[in-house]
């Protein structure tokens, strides 16, 4: 079996992992804590299932372009309160809100905050789904989460699921829900993102934090909106409900130096998507639509299949919303993905001989408004 000849292929999606009949391939951890799989070649049998459902390597060979012209929208929840507490415009709130509503599930990532981490987990109700809201500027773990969507849709035939996550996580559980003849029983709905960075650095972070207010992590918000959507404030609350800025993480994730090696030549940095909608932050939709601009966060949606626009027609009773076009929705990782760092080499060099206080003294210094501005920059001058 080839799963994968270097590291830049492989997005650690489970695909593989979860469709082999015989459990021959684990998820093992690398150096920079990235899940790669592995196969123990005395179980494995040869049927290629493993290979067939790598979605990842074929559309790194496509990129996706055959794909149809996506309808383009900028949306908002009309509910302020759900605005708020949201990260962008509420689409995730308004579409988890559909699937919930009918006794349908939702996959979807929360943060551990035992475990230091943002995992996958099946969700049927809105309190757990208002855990679940908000960016994770982290790479999320997968572990059995398709095989538990998988269970999930066979012992309630008559349901649907929505699965949310980053592009190549969405796209490996297209994949495998086309293998085990789910795939119409599926809404997959992908996030715009930068990149997925390392959870062995946010853990050593995290542990600091915690050791240095001698208390635990209870909540996380990476872009609270206290200020306004644009200016969004990284906070982590303690049990006493003291919160402390989050701000040297954020500011070590926009250095992209943690980001999986396959981050780099990303397939999914496009308006072309394998799902069935992609949701993110309209950036520059002041410029293009300042009647609709909001202070509290602007989603941008890309609608590219049937499915996609009917859950989309669904929710617009609890949204606003616009059309818009390719054009105008375009921003830096909807052009290409995001570009490996000169330092990352050195980067992590730092990390694992010196540890987080040495890399949030070297790599900790980056605005992350100035980042914004320089990424609208390069869009609109």
């Amino acid at each position: 079996m080839n799963l994968f000849e270097n590291k830049e292929e492989c997005c650690g999606c489970t695909a593989c992992y979860s469709v082999c009949p015989t459990s021959a391939i684990s998820m093992q951890q690398d150096e920079e804590g990235a899940y790669y799989p592995v196969i123990e070649q005395s179980r494995c049998i040869g049927c290629r299932k493993c290979e067939r459902v790598c979605s990842f390597k074929k559309t790194l060979k496509t990129q996706n372009a055959s794909s149809a012209a996506p309808k383009v929208y900028a949306a908002r929840i009309k509910d302020e309160k759900e605005l708020t507490a949201s990260s962008s415009g509420g689409m995730f709130t308004a579409l988890s809100d559909l699937f919930l509503s009918s006794g349908n599930a939702v996959a979807c990532s929360v943060y551990d905050t035992v475990q230091y981490e943002v995992r996958y987990v099946l969700i049927s109700s809105v309190s757990e789904r208002n855990q679940a809201r908000g960016s994770k500027y982290m790479k999320s773990s997968l572990k059995n989460i398709f095989s538990e969507a998988q269970q999930w849709l066979e012992k309630n035939p008559q349901k649907k699921l929505l699965f949310v996550g980053m592009g190549c996580e969405v796209d490996g559980f297209r994949s495998f829900a086309e293998a085990k003849k789910l795939r119409d029983r599926v809404v997959l709905a992908d996030i715009i993102c930068h990149g997925g960075s390392s959870q062995l650095v946010w853990k050593q972070y995290a542990e600091y934090i915690q050791e240095k207010n001698r208390q635990k992590i209870q909540s996380l918000h990476f872009k609270d909106k206290r200020i306004d959507w644009y200016h969004p404030t990284p906070v982590a609350a303690f049990a006493d409900q003291k919160e402390v800025s989050v701000k040297q993480y954020v500011k070590l994730f926009n250095s992209a130096c943690a980001y999986r090696p396959s981050c780099y030549q990303c397939p999914y940095a496009t308006i072309h998507r394998s799902s069935d909608i992609t949701i993110g932050d309209f950036w520059g939709v002041e410029k293009v639509l300042p009647a609709f601009y909001h202070p509290k966060g602007n989603s941008l949606v890309l609608v590219h299949t049937a499915a996609g626009a009917e859950v989309f027609e669904k929710i617009k009773p609890v949204i606003d919303w616009e059309e818009s076009n390719a054009e105008d929705c375009l921003q830096e990782n909807l052009i290409h993905p995001t570009r490996r760092p000169s330092g990352r080499d050195a980067f992590w060099h730092c990390f694992r001989e010196r540890g987080i206080k040495e890399v949030l003294r070297v790599y900790g210094n980056v605005s992350v408004t100035a980042k914004i501005k320089k990424r609208l920059n390069k869009l609109f001058h």
